[in-house]
């Protein structure tokens, strides 16, 4: 475990502390799937900062094991729903949680084994679909939902800094699909499962505008690739319209917030590339509709 300078040491010890910041997160932790009455119970176990990924690992585990309990008994939608929570308990032990590098590894680890096994346990047309897209000398990984008629737009969800594309991408892709969108979660360059094999890279709309062009020459059949939005995550709503695809033939967007999970709207027109001058992407997109259900 990495030693602490007295800098940190205040900032963990005094600032860091649920009056201050954990309340402050809660929302995230319900995204993820999380019961509210487990992550009060798990918070109030932790007394100091350097113990927060250890118990939340240790409640993850706990998690599994109930998971895999239940599916042994057949009951494959409470297995579905603790393997989803599980998931969510090593992703918020392991969010930003630096201090044990071994840990974090082992939480990322559950996190990739656990997801698919929930995953398993859905019907077919719900199930998201396993792609591992390839970009330079390595692959993006991610989960495409498909709607079952062709025709629909796109929306490409971008992670935020330290964010996972199995926790709340998932919930995030669930609600659009079901309000009528095709969608894609991804891991990009230096984020959860590609951190192996390649670290963040300032050229990070390269990755996205890979993701789009494959997505163009395998499903471009099934999804209107003249309407494609792009939502960011946290730290990815900054990344969505200031770093995002540069193919301005294809994708145009509105931003509606930076570092919160902004939303942005897309479509083909010939509009200028909307990464240059300033500010970017503002008031030159219509809203994209679904299906006629709802729009971004």
């Amino acid at each position: 475990m990495a030693k602490t300078t007295l800098k940190e040491k205040v900032f963990y010890g005094l600032i860091c502390n649920e009056a201050r910041v954990y309340k402050h997160w809660y929302t995230r932790f319900l995204l993820a799937g999380m019961d509210l009455e487990r992550i009060r119970r798990v918070v109030g176990r932790i007394g100091r900062w350097k113990d927060w990924c250890y118990q939340w690992h240790q409640e993850g585990c706990r998690m599994e094991q109930m998971a895999m309990e239940a599916r042994e008994r057949g009951n494959r939608e409470c297995a579905k729903r603790w393997f989803h929570e599980s998931v969510a308990c090593f992703h918020v032990g392991q969010h930003f949680f630096y201090f044990d590098d071994d840990l974090k590894r082992q939480c990322l680890e559950k996190i990739w084994s656990l997801y698919p096994q929930a995953l398993a346990l859905y019907p077919d047309h719900r199930r998201p679909i396993r792609v591992d897209i390839p970009f330079r000398d390595v692959s993006i990984p991610g989960y495409l939902r498909l709607c079952p008629d062709p025709g629909a737009p796109l929306v490409v969800q971008v992670n935020g800094l330290d964010n996972v594309k199995e926790c709340e991408q998932h919930a995030i892709g669930r609600m659009l699909h079901r309000a009528g969108f095709n969608a894609i979660a991804f891991d990009g360059p230096g984020q959860g499962e590609m951190w192996p094999s390649m670290k963040m890279i300032p050229d990070y709309h390269r990755a996205v505008s890979t993701v789009i062009d494959w997505l163009a020459d395998h499903h471009g059949r099934h999804i209107d690739m003249d309407r494609i939005g792009a939502i960011g995550f946290s730290m990815g709503g900054v990344r969505t319209p200031g770093r995002g695809p540069r193919q301005a033939d294809q994708v145009r967007c509105r931003q509606r917030g930076a570092c919160q999970p902004g939303l942005f709207a897309a479509g083909k027109t010939g509009q200028p590339d909307p990464f240059q001058g300033d500010p970017p992407c503002r008031g030159n997109a219509k809203p994209v509709r679904g299906r006629g259900k709802t729009g971004l």
